[in-house]
């Protein structure tokens, strides 16, 4: 392997992180990678979502889940549309998402990526985790 794949491949193997968010119904759910201090040649990797929205109502609730790029006011990067049917829960895994963040700006959020439900519903509980690695170029 070149030089260039190994350091891929320690990056994905040691470089881990995970987010997590499961508030109360009617809260804004965001799990974001929040990792301190992303140098100028590194970037955050979502891999993978896991997620479950809970509907309480008696009508179909639309919930938009999006990846932003370091916070939940970020530029979007992907939205998922979720429709889940009264009194039901809709759960998923997407995995192999390989969703990279900008090159981080020392100073500053980017390099980090924000998973998010953009649409907050007193009736609807959402839960979200969230897994990926550091990226470093040399």
């Amino acid at each position: 392997m070149s030089k260039g794949v190994d350091g891929l491949l320690d990056d994905y193997f040691r470089q881990r992180w995970s987010a997590t968010s499961a508030p109360a119904g009617g809260t804004t759910c965001v799990a974001n990678a929040g990792i301190a201090n992303v140098g100028a040649r590194e970037r955050s990797m979502l891999e993978a979502v896991i997620f479950s929205v809970k509907n309480l109502t008696a009508a179909a609730s639309t919930v938009v889940m999006e990846v932003r790029e370091a916070s939940i006011a970020g530029t979007v990067l992907a939205s998922v549309e979720i429709i889940t049917a009264a009194g039901a829960t809709t759960a998923d895994c997407y995995s192999q998402w390989y969703i990279p963040a900008s090159r981080g700006v020392p100073g500053t959020a980017y390099g980090n990526l924000s998973v998010s439900f953009n649409t907050v519903q007193t009736s609807v509980v959402a839960k979200l985790n969230t897994s990926g690695w550091l990226e470093s170029s040399t």
